[in-house]
């Protein structure tokens, strides 16, 4: 959901990229050579998303959104309307766990401030990407895992970017449009010759369904193959959509809904691990959005 739409009740970025079982199913998507490939081996092909768990960080009256895995899986980052000092508003929380077969740890504060949202942390865990009110990417950082993020909330240039997702070689980005005028959003894939260079300033729009209300907050997959994202429909319902594509240096295909049983309200906010295995997403629980999980299993 884009910050300036309110068509869930709440204004929130959930970003980077829901029956009886998933609408699509992989095949092979294997890893490009030199452009999109993760570290590790990526699985080849997947089964079918299964039925939807609650992630039991909700902290009371008030919607979550925009939850981020981190890359080792053992940190949920996430926006929350819970109040502060008895002040409700837009905050950046996380939640930790020492295996990725363990519960969640009550969630605390990131302490970044308030207006944001649309998490995503970069693979090697030290750099934390966030979108906030002024549609600005900013970014934290941290020396080590087990040390606190920074305070200094440096912004990022990446013209017409909102909610975005960044592959796991960090040379690709897809973002949703972002103004402060305009309601309707889009999806961009930008592209960058290294992990120090700044991002193209032509980006090439994905050729993805497009609603009036727009295109938002996708999700990329490790190897840059897969694409999830949030549709908006002409009623002011969300769903989560998907695409696939063979290598990197080919365009999306245009995709379509992705369905996931137990999903029967409004979904959106999509965050698919590392490995490809999990996808985190919200849904419309009661008047707020709360947090899910879904798995499909590597084949």
């Amino acid at each position: 959901m884009r910050y300036d739409q309110v068509v869930r009740g709440v204004s929130v970025i959930a970003m980077a990229v829901l029956g009886t079982g998933c609408f699509f199913k992989p095949d092979a998507p294997g890893a490009a050579s030199g452009d999109g490939g993760p570290d590790a081996p990526y699985p080849t092909s997947f089964g079918l998303f299964q039925q939807k768990s609650p992630v039991p960080v909700a902290g009371g009256p008030g919607s979550e959104g925009g939850p981020e895995l981190s890359p080792n899986q053992l940190e949920l980052y996430f926006m929350s309307e819970r109040a502060v000092n008895m002040v409700m508003a837009r905050r950046l929380w996380v939640a930790h766990r020492s295996d990725p077969s363990q519960d969640w740890s009550n969630p605390s504060w990131l302490g970044a401030g308030e207006d944001q949202a649309d998490p995503a942390i970069m693979p090697e865990g030290l750099t934390l990407y966030f979108f906030d009110g002024s549609y600005l990417i900013r970014r934290l950082d941290r020396p080590a895992l087990d040390a606190p993020w920074d305070d200094y909330q440096l912004p990022i240039s990446v013209p017409g970017a909102g909610p975005f997702d960044i592959g796991g070689n960090q040379l690709r980005m897809i973002a949703g449009t972002s103004s402060p005028v305009d309601p309707a959003s889009y999806l961009l894939e930008y592209t960058r010759a290294s992990t120090t260079a700044s991002w193209f300033q032509a980006p090439s729009r994905v050729a993805v369904p497009h609603s009036e209300l727009g295109e938002v907050t996708p999700t990329l997959s490790t190897d840059g193959l897969e694409l999830w994202w949030e549709h908006h429909a002409g009623d002011g319902s969300s769903s989560i959509y998907y695409s696939r594509r063979d290598t990197v240096t080919e365009p999306f295909p245009s995709g379509g809904k992705l369905t996931i049983p137990g999903v029967t309200f409004s979904s959106g906010d999509p965050e698919i691990s590392a490995d490809g295995t999990d996808l985190y997403f919200t849904e419309l629980q009661g008047g707020d959005y709360k947090i899910f999980v879904t798995r499909r299993e590597a084949l």
